[in-house]
């Protein structure tokens, strides 16, 4: 396979993920990065597989609490209990720091102190929940160029874990560069990891290149795989949704697309939250006692909100390309959490009836001879409805439609 792109550049000890333990983490164990070789210490030492030679070493890091805590348990294991003894008597305090000053940096709210006490914390644990946490405060930081490199530790220290093969392949599309993403997909494909990610992702690759009924065809295949894990099958299925949405939109099929859309927000994230609940956890939050909060020094601040189609796409995309600013927004994944119920989309189902009942431009069909058969064709009476399609936004002809939404109650713009 081709040579990985730099930033990529440590997932090529996937290439060795079919070896046994001890032989994948092995070159790990002198990476330059710290938390790489922390992990693959830990990882050796959760699974037994260090040896007598490494012995040494163990003990030399035993300071450390997430190796001194695996270590106990890995030599008592072997009923090798001089060197337990050893560890259980080294004395460390580096722990209870890392806690502490977590703690601060979560409160005080700065993202890149944050990140710094998750990274000291991951050092001093090896908890993997840990470098998820950190994968989040980088993306509201800096966006998936600063999660990105945190997602790929995560992968390479477990490389069998579909779920974080998963979380990596999302970031990757999210950040919408095609080669980035046909190296990950190449990647796994050649080393046989995670094919239903993998297949899902390839199909993601083809509609970014502007292939839509290429996606549907591979989306059309992983349908009909069968998948164990309830938890991935539901985000494959959430994903794939949402990938074929978006291809029936470019087909111009606006009809499925809709429903490929309320089918992903009626696929299940965890436990649903019902309507009638949502009253209730209103008032039981407004009875809270919260203490006045600290002056808050981010004064350059803000929040984007916007409804579907209105342009906040649009918005982002060109605020993201000016000098000096930082833009983060939730990934699907945590928009799909935090969806109350498939009740919600009864008011999509009224704008939809809504949408029906309207008059749609002016078009015409003529009839087009083509070796002698007839082809028919429609002509839109504004070639400016048709680039703005291309351009995701509305057009000056559409206008009426959200007027008529707003007039209706419904906001929401249509193209």
């Amino acid at each position: 396979m081709a040579k990985l792109p730099d930033v990529l550049a440590p997932l090529a000890a996937l290439n060795s993920a079919r070896k046994n333990a001890a032989e994948y983490y092995a070159p790990l164990l002198a990476s330059a990065d710290p938390i790489l070789q922390l992990g693959a210490w830990c990882a050796l030492l959760d699974r037994g597989e260090v040896s007598y030679a490494q012995y040494p070493a163990v003990l030399a890091m035993a300071d450390n609490p997430a190796i001194r805590d695996r270590a106990y348990r890995s030599f008592l294991k072997f009923f090798d209990y001089g060197p337990a003894e050893q560890v259980a008597a080294t004395k460390t305090n580096r722990l209870d720091e890392a806690e502490r000053r977590a703690m601060a940096a979560e409160l005080n709210g700065d993202p890149e102190q944050r990140a710094a006490s998750l990274r000291e914390l991951y050092l001093v644990t090896g908890r993997t929940d840990v470098l998820s946490d950190l994968v989040a405060v980088e993306d509201g930081r800096g966006g998936w160029r600063l999660a990105l490199p945190v997602a790929i530790e995560l992968v390479v220290l477990n490389p069998h874990d579909p779920i974080l093969a998963f979380d990596l392949l999302e970031h990757v599309h999210e950040s919408r560069q095609v080669e980035l993403l046909d190296a990950v997909v190449e990647l796994f494909e050649a080393n046989s990891l995670h094919p239903h990610a993998t297949m899902l992702y390839s199909a993601g690759a083809k509609l970014l290149k502007g292939n839509p009924g290429g996606c549907l065809k591979t989306l059309a295949t992983l349908a009909e795989a069968r998948i164990a894990r309830p938890d991935l099958a539901n985000r494959l299925r959430s994903t794939a949704y949402f990938l074929s949405a978006q291809a029936m939109e470019k087909l111009g099929d606006y009809r499925k697309a809709y429903a490929a859309y309320r089918d992903m927000k009626a696929v299940p994230q965890g436990r649903p939250i019902s309507l009638d609940e949502f009253p209730a956890m209103v008032t039981s939050s407004a009875k809270l006692d919260i203490p006045a909060l600290p002056a808050d020094a981010h004064t350059n601040h803000f929040i984007m909100t916007g409804f579907p189609r209105s342009g906040t796409t649009l918005l982002e995309t060109r605020l993201r390309r000016t000098p000096g600013s930082r833009l983060s927004r939730r990934s699907r994944r945590d928009r799909a959490r935090t969806s109350i119920s498939t009740a919600c989309c009864r008011r999509w189902d009224q704008a939809w009836i809504a949408l029906s009942s309207l008059r749609r431009p002016a078009s015409a069909t003529t009839p087009r001879r083509s070796g002698g058969t007839t082809r028919r064709r429609r002509r839109f009476s504004s070639t400016r409805c048709r680039s703005a399609r291309r351009k995701r936004r509305s057009c000056g002809s559409c206008f009426r439609t959200s007027a008529t939404f707003f007039r209706s109650g419904i906001p929401a713009t249509w193209c």
